[in-house]
Formats: structure tokens, C-alpha cells, sequence
């Protein structure tokens, strides 16, 4: 617009007046180098939910190979540490006695288990 004054307001209203704030430029600065762990809780319901979707891959109503059967119950023993009983004892049961209703119910527990975290 040619000819005219263009202001951008740089100001803030409040209840004391108009305020108008002290902006510095910015310099650019390094982050920090970090590196997250994962928490013992967000740990045990990923490795149950990978352990029991694999077992669903192989097949719910044929045995169990050991491996996986070991699998689980390492789930489950780290659940527990964990504190979630609950789905530790599941997991155990679908160990102990595989079945697609056990199945479902320990990855049903642990599936609302890792949406409430």
C-alpha cells in the first residue's frame, strides 16, 4: 500500500494497560544431547503386546512352541515387576492353557493397559 504507514502491533492489552514486551533477538544454541529410556510399566506392556501378537501370528489353537511359551513368561515375570498383576496372571493362564479365549483376554488387558498409560 503505497503511501501509507504499515504498523504491526508488537503490544498486549491487560487489565493494568498496554504492555509492550522487551523481544530480544534470538541467537541460536545447541540442544543439549540426550537420551530417553523407556519406563519399566511402557517396557513390559510393549514386549507383552509384541509377545502375544506373535503368538497369534503362529496360530492360537496349536501348542505353543517353547521358545515362545519362554517368551511369555518373561512377559508376564516383567509385568509383574511392573506391578500389573492383572495382566501378568492373564498372560500366564494363556501360557499355562492356550486358547483364544485366553489369548484375547490377556490382549485385551494389556491393550487398554498401554491405551491408559
Amino acid at each position: 500500500m503505497r503511501g501509507r504507514i504499515m504498523i504491526d502491533p508488537l503490544a498486549v492489552l491487560t487489565s493494568s494497560g498496554v504492555v509492550v514486551p522487551d523481544l530480544a533477538a534470538a541467537s541460536p544454541a545447541d540442544l543439549p544431547y540426550s537420551v530417553s529410556t523407556p519406563d519399566l510399566v511402557s517396557s513390559a506392556v510393549d514386549d507383552a503386546l509384541t509377545v502375544l501378537a506373535d503368538a497369534a501370528h503362529r496360530g492360537l489353537r496349536d501348542s505353543l512352541p517353547p521358545s515362545l511359551r519362554t517368551r511369555l513368561t518373561e512377559v508376564a515375570d516383567d509385568l509383574d515387576r511392573a506391578g500389573l498383576r492383572r495382566a501378568s496372571g492373564l498372560v500366564r493362564a494363556f501360557t499355562e492353557k492356550p486358547a483364544p479365549a485366553s489369548w484375547l483376554a490377556a490382549h485385551l488387558r494389556v491393550l487398554v493397559t498401554a491405551e491408559r498409560r
